[in-house]
């Protein structure tokens, strides 16, 4: 068991979202249909967070409203999500989304979003720093957490750049090379 919650490699590859300007899905990868609770990725066309056959959907304005936030501004939001998702079972997400730039106009016409399930390192680093194999829904309140100067939930440089490795796939020992460790 040990082994199996300290090897970071075994992350999944990260799901990716596409929503239009009314946060209604475009498209959808299997990762992210699968973490949603929904069969097929097909299946997430035309839906809305509102939609989700899951508790993540209680949270359905804060993530159109976090859209909206990034298409209004042309910004990009980095974002810890805990909720329940496929049969209650609480889950860490980490979540970059930028918008989406229609390549012919130039506009702005909805959102992408990369996400990684980041459970087993939240995990790990409970147990590094309390010596116990915690899990998330016996610490955690559900929520989305907006990364970043403006936030309540703050990280260091280092750390933020760590978590956004993971997202992109790198395993530990990449992320190490990576630092310089």
């Amino acid at each position: 068991m040990f082994h199996q919650i300290f090897h970071l490699s075994s992350m999944n590859k990260p799901g990716i979202l596409v929503k239009n300007k009314q946060s209604v899905y475009l498209k959808g990868n299997s990762v992210i249909a699968k973490l949603l609770g929904v069969p097929k990725k097909e299946l997430l066309i035309g839906m809305t967070d509102h939609d989700l056959p899951c508790k993540a959907a209680d949270y359905a304005a804060v993530f159109q409203k976090q859209d909206k936030h990034v298409m209004q501004n042309a910004s990009i939001i980095r974002v810890i999500d805990t909720h329940q998702y496929v049969n209650r079972e609480w889950k860490v997400v980490l979540s970059i989304t930028k918008p989406l730039i229609d390549p012919k106009t130039k506009q702005i016409i909805g959102v992408i979003s990369r996400l990684a399930d980041i459970t087993k390192l939240f995990i790990q680093i409970n147990y590094l720093q309390f010596g116990a194999i915690i899990e998330p829904k016996n610490v955690l309140q559900p929520g989305s957490y907006i990364l970043g100067e403006q936030s309540n939930f703050k990280l260091n440089q280092r750390q933020l750049e760590c978590l956004f490795l993971l997202l992109r796939g790198k395993t530990a020992k990449q992320i190490a090379k990576r630092l310089g460790l």
